[in-house]
């Protein structure tokens, strides 16, 4: 889930367009994203909105924190600063072959806010998050071409790209998707909203999928059959914070389906998201401070 989250950051695109107008954002506060279930979960729109003032900003931040994470200790200039990570399960029904979590994280980071929207410096982030996957091939999100596209008679709007390809989580699930991003710029902030693209659920090459990864007796991969995936989406946002100087607030508000046969039943994504997302944080703040 790690190379997922990361993947939205490479999404950037060179648009500016105004809040809006970003179509898929908009369906993800308002309609939500659709489970497998048929069921539509929404999801929150941002803490920051633009155009705060620095009260309104820390009053709004505020919000979030509390007394293991107050303003002073969430604003702190250090790659270790506290972050605050909330893990809801959305549907806690136990004879479901889904688990719907949603995931929402804010932190402070410190440095040259246009870093954050840079297209470059994102593509940098995904490929630092991406490790080797389990069957020794490297998992790869790449931007699909207007060949690519017209081959599918798809069309996107200039504020649209769609990457696809393949990203494995822990070396036990192999996901291959079709991400549609749109990206929203004003002065002070960036946005980001991603879903899986359902024009290629049925792809012959990109089909929105998941695999089970297993090794026999001889650690011989075993690949499993193709089965649908569709139930993720969500956005992040970037916002310049008028006080501290240099400081940039980082907000990820996500929903997404875990497969029971994922993991057998067993809660593996949902413990292992908390350091994932602590080591994740530290990389970003590190690399935003050009360290």
């Amino acid at each position: 889930m790690k190379q997922f989250v990361a993947s939205w950051l490479v999404l950037a695109l060179t648009s500016h367009l105004s809040a809006a107008e970003n179509a898929l954002y908009s369906e993800l506060i308002s309609v939500g994203v659709r489970m497998s279930s048929g069921k539509a979960v929404e999801l929150p729109p941002p803490t920051l909105a633009d155009g705060l003032s620095a009260a309104e900003q820390q009053t709004a931040i505020k919000q979030i924190a509390g007394a293991s994470h107050p303003l002073e200790a969430l604003t702190r200039r250090s790659v270790v600063a506290p972050f605050v990570l909330k893990i809801t399960n959305v549907d806690a029904a136990t004879n479901q072959p889904y688990t719907t979590y949603r995931l929402d994280l804010w932190f402070v980071a410190y440095g040259n806010f246009e870093r954050t929207s840079d297209e470059q410096f994102l593509k940098q982030q995904f490929e630092a998050e991406v490790n080797t996957s389990a069957d020794s091939s490297s998992p790869e999100l790449r931007p699909l071409s207007p060949a690519d596209l017209a081959a599918r008679h798809i069309s996107l709007t200039a504020d649209q790209r769609v990457f696809a390809g393949k990203l494995v989580l822990f070396d036990r699930v192999r996901l291959n998707l079709a991400l549609l991003g749109q990206q929203t710029r004003s002065a002070d902030s960036v946005l980001v909203a991603v879903a899986p693209d359902r024009r290629f659920d049925a792809d012959a090459q990109y089909p929105n999928r998941w695999q089970k990864l297993l090794r026999d007796e001889a650690t011989k991969l075993q690949v499993g059959p193709q089965q649908p995936y569709q139930g993720a989406g969500g956005y992040v946002k970037a916002t310049r914070l008028a006080e501290p100087a240099g400081a940039v607030f980082i907000e990820y508000h996500m929903v997404f389906e875990e497969p029971r046969a994922w993991f057998d039943g067993a809660n593996l994504l949902r413990s292992k998201l908390p350091l994932v997302c602590q080591d994740g944080v530290r990389k970003f703040r590190r690399r935003v401070a050009g360290q």
